[in-house]
C-alpha cells in the first residue's frame, strides 16, 4: 500500500506544481497585458489632451482646458493627468501604486512638455487576487479529484497485487508452495505473479526430486555401512572362534563328568556352576557379535533426534576393547585403554558410534606387526575445527587410536577417507572403513584427525562435541 500512496501523492504534487506553474505564467502575461493596455490608452489620452491644448488660442485658454478637463476626472481616482515639463528620472512604469505614462505635447502647442497620466493599479491587484483565488481553487478541486481516482486505481491496480505478492513471498518463504497466486492483471505485476507461480512449481518439483535424492543417498549410506559392519564381523570371526573355543571345551569336559556320574555331589554341583559360568560367556560373546553386526540403521531423521543418547565415551572404548581383543589377540596385537580421563559424556549414536571406532581400531591392528600394541586414549582437547565442520573454536571431546604399524605414505595422506580407497593388499579390506568412520563422525558434528610417520604408527583422534544440539 505505500507504494500506492506514494504514488498518488507524487500524482497529486506533480498536477499541482503543473497548475500553480500555469497560473503563474498566466498571471505575468495578464499582468503585460493589464500594463500594455493602459499604455495604449494613456497614449490615446495625452494626444487627445495635447490636441486640445494646440487647438486653444491663448495660454490662459489652454490652461483651462487642462483644468476642465482634471476637474472632470476628479470624482474618479482611477485616472490622473497634468502637464510636465520633464520626464521624472523614474520614467514610465509603475510606482507608488499607480502605473504612469509620459506623452510629449505636440509641436504646435503654445507650451512644450509632457502629459503625465496615471492610473491606479489597484484594479490590476484586485484581478490579480481574483485570478490567485480561481487558480486555488480549480488546484484543490482538481487535487481531490485526482487523488480520489488515483487511490482508487493505485490501490487497485499496484496496491492489491503487490500485497498479494509479498504475501504468496513469504508463503514461499515459510516452505508453502501452495496455492498458485491468481491476479487477472494483464500487465507486469500479473506477469510476476505468473512467473513466481512457476517458480513454486519448480520448487516444489525439486524439493520432491530432492527428497527422493535424499532417501536414496541415505538407503545407500546405511546399507554400505551394514556392508562394512558385516565385513567387520567377518574379520572378528576367527578370533572369536577361538575365543569360544576354551568355554566350549570346558563345557563338554564337565558335561561328560556329569553325564557320567564321576564324582561327588559336591563336586557334580561345582561343575554344574562351571558349566552355566561357560555358558553366559559365550551367550555374553556371542550377544555382543550379534549386537554389533545388527546394529539399529536408523533414518536421517531418527539419527538427528530420537536416535541419539548420551555415551560415555570411555566406557564404549572398554567395550570396544573387550570385543576386538580375540582379533588382536590372533594378530600378536595387545589392546589397550590408556589411562586417562574417567568421564567423557556425548549426545551421540551408540551403534554408530561402535561401528566407527571399531573401524579405526581393526585397522590399527591389521597395520601393527605381531608384538604391537594399539592402545584407546580418551581425553579433552581444545581445538578449531575443518572449516566446512561450521562449528567454533572450543574444547571437544576426543577418542584417539594410536598404534605403532608401517604408517601411511604422505601422499595417500589425502586420500584415506575416500571410499574404496586402500593401501592393503588385494582381498584385505574394502576400503570402507575409514570413510563409513569419517562419515559418522561427520553427523555427529566432529571430525577425525591424522597423524602418521612412516615407519613408527598412526594416530586417529576423533573430535566429537562435549554437548550437542544438532
Amino acid at each position: 500500500m505505500r507504494l500506492a500512496r506514494r504514488l498518488t501523492w507524487t500524482i497529486i504534487a506533480g498536477m499541482c506544481l503543473i497548475l500553480l506553474a500555469e497560473a503563474l505564467v498566466r498571471m505575468r502575461r495578464n499582468a503585460e497585458v493589464f500594463e500594455d493596455d493602459m499604455r495604449r490608452d494613456h497614449v490615446l489620452i495625452g494626444q487627445s489632451v495635447g490636441r486640445a491644448i494646440a487647438e486653444a488660442p491663448r495660454v490662459s485658454t489652454w490652461q483651462e482646458t487642462l483644468d476642465r478637463i482634471a476637474q472632470t476626472l476628479e470624482h474618479n481616482d482611477l485616472i490622473r493627468i497634468r502637464r510636465v515639463d520633464a520626464i521624472p528620472a523614474e520614467g514610465s512604469g509603475a510606482r507608488d501604486g499607480r502605473f504612469y505614462s509620459y506623452v510629449p505635447l505636440p509641436s504646435d502647442s503654445p507650451v512644450g512638455g509632457f502629459i503625465e497620466v496615471s492610473e491606479s493599479l489597484n484594479a490590476e491587484r484586485h484581478y490579480v487576487r481574483a485570478s490567485a483565488l480561481r487558480t486555488f481553487g480549480v488546484t484543490v478541486t482538481l487535487a481531490v479529484i485526482a487523488a480520489v481516482f488515483s487511490a482508487l486505481l493505485g490501490f487497485r491496480m499496484i496496491g492489491f497485487p503487490v500485497r498479494e505478492l509479498a504475501e504468496k513471498a513469504r508463503r514461499v518463504g515459510a516452505g508453502e508452495l501452495g496455492p498458485p497466486l491468481m491476479l487477472a492483471q494483464r500487465d507486469e505485476l500479473g506477469d510476476l505473479a505468473r512467473e513466481m507461480n512457476l517458480m513454486c512449481d519448480r520448487l516444489a518439483a525439486a524439493h520432491a526430486r530432492i527428497a527422493s535424492e535424499s532417501q536414496a543417498r541415505i538407503a545407500t549410506l546405511e546399507a554400505l555401512r551394514h556392508s562394512d559392519r558385516l565385513a567387520t564381523v567377518g574379520k572378528l570371526a576367527s578370533g572369536i572362534a577361538h575365543e569360544m573355543g576354551t568355554p566350549l571345551n570346558v563345557i563338554l569336559a564337565r558335561g561328560k563328568m556329569i553325564a557320567e556320574g564321576e564324582g561327588t555331589s559336591e563336586e557334580l554341583a561345582d561343575y554344574g556352576r562351571i558349566v552355566v559360568e561357560q555358558a553366559d560367556r559365550l551367550t555374553r560373546i556371542i550377544r555382543q557379535l550379534l549386537d554389533f553386526a545388527r546394529g539399529r540403521t536408523p533414518s536421517h531423521a531418527a539419527l538427528a533426534s530420537t536416535a541419539k543418547a548420551s555415551v560415555d565415551l570411555r566406557k564404549l572404548a572398554q567395550s570396544m576393547c573387550l570385543m576386538l581383543a580375540p582379533l588382536a589377540g590372533k594378530q600378536g596385537v595387545s589392546l589397550s585403554v590408556a589411562e586417562g580421563r574417567t568421564e567423557a559424556v556425548t549426545l551421540a549414536n551408540q551403534s554408530l558410534m561402535e561401528q566407527a571406532l571399531a573401524n579405526l581400531v581393526i585397522n590399527a591392528v591389521q597395520a601393527s606387526a605381531r608384538g604391537g600394541a594399539v592402545s584407546i586414549v580418551v581425553g579433552a582437547e581444545r581445538a578449531m575445527p575443518p572449516a566446512d565442520v561450521g562449528r567454533p573454536e572450543a574444547t571437544y571431546l576426543t577418542l584417539a587410536v594410536r598404534d605403532q604399524g608401517t604408517g601411511i605414505a604422505p601422499g595417500d595422506l589425502p586420500r584415506i577417507f575416500e571410499p574404496f580407497f586402500t593401501t592393503k593388499e588385494v582381498g584385505e579390506g574394502t576400503g570402507l572403513g575409514l570413510s563409513v568412520a569419517h562419515g559418522i563422525v561427520r553427523e555427529h558434528g566432529g571430525w577425525i584427525s591424522v597423524e602418521s610417520q612412516p615407519g613408527r604408527g598412526s594416530c586417529f583422534t576423533i573430535f566429537l562435541p562435549a554437548s550437542q544440539s544438532a
